[in-house]
């Protein structure tokens, strides 16, 4: 499958890790828009940890004449998983140099979507990984605020099972 759902319709086709991680972080947010990220807890993912993400979203100042604000997302923490797909740790890098996936486009896209309205986006993608085989890569992207009104952060968890 090849295919990104904005909002929860990716429900009925995602991996159960998957799905676990969207209801924890939704539990936190509760009736808010985005929970917060002193409410989310390690220990209470340590299923997921090895596929977990944390992006820091920082925006760039606009210049005069300047209609849209730019962003820039920076890798603060990976789990193992993640680490080995990508072959090294890009922690404290852009997203653009240390993504995987077949498209920064398509990932900064991604990014872009939740830092900009808060929605949840989870993607679907069909990658090939230098070594050849085929991989069917699900990530899923969360909003996380640090002052209530704000994405700063984004979870992002991510699962890969290999084609035939």
């Amino acid at each position: 499958m090849d295919r990104i759902f904005i909002g929860a319709g990716f429900l009925d086709s995602c991996p159960e890790l998957t799905r676990f991680v969207y209801e924890y972080w939704r539990g936190k947010a509760g009736e808010r828009r985005l929970a917060y990220r002193e409410d989310i807890e390690p220990a209470d993912l340590i299923p997921a940890l090895p596929g977990i993400q944390l992006v820091d979203v920082l925006r760039d100042t606009p210049h005069e004449g300047d209609i849209k604000r730019g962003y820039r997302f920076v890798y603060r923490l990976l789990g193992t998983k993640e680490v080995n797909v990508r072959h090294g740790n890009p922690v404290g890098l852009p997203v653009e140099e240390g993504f995987f996936g077949n498209d920064v486009a398509r990932v900064l896209s991604n990014y872009t979507q939740v830092a900009e309205t808060g929605d949840v986006v989870c993607d679907f993608e069909e990658v090939t990984v230098p070594a050849g085989y085929r991989v069917q890569d699900v990530s899923l992207f969360l909003p996380l605020t640090l002052d209530g009104k704000s994405v700063q952060q984004i979870l992002v968890y991510s699962e890969q099972s290999f084609l035939r």
